[in-house]
């Protein structure tokens, strides 16, 4: 197994304390968003 993975840094989120200051509605967005951009049908 590989090291460890920070989630926030992969959503493009800040990590550690800031990530603390982060609402859920900012989270969500920021997965969805990801979600979209590496979606295999939504990209050419």
């Amino acid at each position: 197994m590989e090291g460890f993975v920070d989630h926030y840094i992969v959503l493009g989120l800040p990590s550690g304390e800031e990530a603390l200051k982060l609402s859920e509605k900012e989270i969500t967005k920021a997965y969805k968003l990801k979600a979209l951009v590496l979606h295999p049908d939504k990209t050419p």
